[in-house]
């Protein structure tokens, strides 16, 4: 089978699987234990049936830029491609093998017609990161959380146990014109301080058991944003397979004399960043 060069990885977080996304839209995953050929395969839509299609996917030709695994499982994954599409993949068992249910969460294919007069405008998917487990227990943890960049939309999706969209933003005003339109983005996952466990932690990022709240710290070329994520705990529901009501602020904004390309946190309160020129 020939799906192109790899274009993408990602790593499993108990690190026992790797996923890998391929320039004609395919993606496979590898157990390390067994090599020899994959635990899964997510293949691409054909050209041919576009127009006629029955299951959502990246369509022929279109290369997977992002990829990355859904929580401790091996069997949920969330992607995007070069055509500014994004999707969820979650695989179950049944009597034939595995089958994977994708789900799209971002974009328009590009075959689609348009439903008005006015021409789409190109769209890409600048930044990608799904949110990783942190020390503490959280509701958000079995959500299926991932953010996107686009260069007009900061979009977080939850994909478990359906598709649903948390949070939009969109580019600030501050971003320069005279700069590369550029994007990246980083989770940090809520934590559970070790000074928990010898004084109570007091501080506004920290929720009442004492955990310090998911942060994501994103960036539109010059201009990048911390946002903090919390949990409505005092919302009950009567349906205990309806997921918790998230809220979204904006806790710092920083604008910088560059375009930023690359950010990544070190701990929950120093990030680093790359800018254009260094």
């Amino acid at each position: 089978m020939e799906s192109g060069p790899v274009t993408s990885l990602a790593i499993s977080a108990d690190y026992t699987t790797i996923a890998g996304g391929h320039s004609k839209g395919d993606i496979f995953t590898w157990e390390l234990a067994r090599h020899t050929k994959p635990f899964l395969h997510i293949p691409h839509i054909p050209l041919t049936q576009n127009e006629e299609r029955k299951i959502d996917g990246h369509v022929e030709g279109a290369s997977v830029l992002h990829l990355g695994f859904l929580g401790t499982r091996h069997t949920a994954l969330v992607s995007a491609d070069d055509k500014g599409m994004a999707f969820s993949h979650l695989a179950s068992r049944s009597m034939v093998g595995r089958v994977v249910k994708t789900t799209r969460i971002l974009g328009r294919y590009p075959f689609d017609v348009a439903t008005n007069s006015r021409p789409r405008k190109p769209s890409a998917v600048l930044g990608f990161g799904s949110l990783p487990l942190g020390n503490a227990v959280q509701a958000t943890d079995s959500m299926g959380i991932v953010a996107m960049l686009t260069p007009y939309l900061l979009v977080i999706v939850s994909t478990t146990p359906i598709a649903q969209t948390q949070h939009k933003l969109t580019r600030p005003k501050e971003v320069a014109n005279e700069v590369a339109l550029s994007g990246c983005l980083a989770w940090f996952p809520a934590t559970k301080p070790k000074l928990d466990a010898v004084a109570p932690v007091k501080s506004n990022n920290t929720q009442q058991s004492g955990t310090i709240k998911s942060r994501l710290a994103y960036c539109w070329s010059n201009v990048l944003s911390i946002l903090e994520v919390s949990i409505d705990e005092s919302a009950e529901s009567t349906d205990p397979n309806k997921p918790p009501t998230l809220h979204f602020r904006t806790v710092r904004r920083w604008k910088c004399d560059e375009a930023i390309v690359a950010i990544q946190w070190l701990n929950r309160q120093v990030g680093v960043y790359q800018s254009s020129n260094h």
